[in-house]
């Protein structure tokens, strides 16, 4: 299994702010990639394949592979999540990014 993580700040940045929701959607994901896999013996080609398998039951604000955060006023993100599968499906990554805070 290869699992792929990263952030664009470090993470004393990303704790100023409340991670919960970026937090729980990465984990969530992580957990459905994981029963999927166990289930069909591949990681899924795509993120809404979790839900059209029963996996779980929304993802709010997907767009492609890309799970976004809640929209600000200024309609930027706080973060998002990424999903990216091998071909074959041998492998995945969950990249995260995380907006700038101070400078970051």
């Amino acid at each position: 299994m290869l699992v792929g993580l990263c952030s664009s700040c470090a993470s004393s940045k990303m704790d100023r702010r409340d991670p919960s929701a970026c937090r729980s959607s990465r984990l969530t994901t992580l957990a459905a990639v994981e029963a999927y896999f166990a289930r069909n013996g591949r990681y899924p080609p795509h993120v809404a394949d979790l839900t059209t398998e029963g996996f779980v039951a929304d993802i709010q604000e997907l767009v492609g592979d890309t799970i976004n955060g809640p929209t600000k006023a200024d309609g930027s993100r706080d973060w998002t999540l990424t999903y990216r599968a091998d071909a074959d499906g041998s492998g995945f990554g969950l990249d995260v990014t995380v907006a700038p805070v101070d400078g970051c």
